[in-house]
């Protein structure tokens, strides 16, 4: 087998204001109720939903919880749940730029059917599906595609009870996962237990770096394996692969005011501290498109 890389340090997981937690009786903003309810105080009976997306360079919003940062390559354990549709798995698989990352595709698992997402087309089983060939229906799960501009959206309705979004912009992936608190209760990864986000290991201790999270969340080998084929790094021989390029200051980025004046205005729709994320996702990559296209 090939040889074990040694791991690369890297500097503390960046993190942001936390979201809403999610009441049981009523809805709270950002929040949306099974029944339809979305005001904020609006009373109802349904359990509610709760939100997390995910991409960039990358963040990762935990439940109930804030976005954190992991920069490392490879493919990673988003969620697992071995109660909600006969085990549900949603995995991700990230990759490195020079001295930022981002998502490249992900996967998702229902019972024995595997659907994978990329920029150019799915697959279904290990098997090729042209994005022109959606809609498509399977066991009452229905994934969808749109092109919306420079923009490729996806989406999978997992019975009304969890929604899958799959947004790409260029090569960048953003997913967006909502679920309901009775589907995934109990589920774990690197999003966190559901539904509070709290950041456990495997074996359910709690952790208190997301940088430890995201290796301690990188697929293993007796995880479902759900992509179609084998990238390094995989364990047992590699760990996730840390950026070696020496990442720029922040002080060093914004000396170029002109991008920075046009990542300010492109985040503007960005609202509390992910506004923040989103100028800095700008800065190191040079694109503003992503501003508007996938946050």
């Amino acid at each position: 087998p090939p040889a074990t890389t040694t791991t690369v340090a890297t500097p503390p997981a960046t993190t942001t204001s936390p979201a809403p937690v999610c009441g049981n009786n009523s809805v709270e903003a950002g929040e949306q109720c099974d029944d339809g309810g979305t005001d904020p105080g609006d009373g109802c009976d349904a359990t509610c939903r709760i939100e997390s997306p995910s991409g960039g360079d990358p963040h990762f919003t935990r439940w109930n919880q804030p976005r954190n940062s992991f920069h490392g390559e490879c493919d990673l354990v988003m969620i697992q749940s071995d109660t909600f549709q006969g085990g549900f798995e949603l995995q991700s698989r990230t990759t490195i730029d020079t001295y930022y990352s981002y998502i490249e595709s992900a996967a998702f698992k229902t019972g024995n059917n595997i659907v994978e997402v990329e920029y150019d087309q799915l697959y279904f089983n290990q098997e090729p599906v042209s994005y022109a060939n959606l809609p498509m229906t399977f066991d009452g799960i229905t994934v969808t595609f749109e092109e919306q501009g420079p923009r490729k959206l996806i989406t999978a309705d997992l019975n009304g009870e969890v929604s899958l979004t799959f947004k790409f912009y260029k090569h960048y992936l953003n997913i967006v996962t909502s679920g309901s608190t009775d589907a995934l209760m109990g589920s774990k990864g690197l999003l966190g237990s559901f539904p509070d986000g709290k950041m456990l290991d495997r074996a359910g201790n709690e952790l208190l770096d997301f940088t430890f999270m995201g290796f301690e969340w990188q697929v293993h080998p007796e995880d479902s394996q759900l992509f179609h084929k084998a990238r390094s790094p995989q364990l047992p021989y590699e760990k996730c692969r840390m950026p070696t390029a020496i990442r720029p200051a922040r002080r060093r980025l914004r000396s170029n005011t002109e991008l920075l004046n046009e990542a300010e205005s492109a985040c503007a729709h960005v609202t509390n501290s992910n506004y923040q994320l989103c100028v800095d996702d700008v800065m190191l990559t040079g694109d503003v498109g992503l501003a508007k296209e996938a946050w």
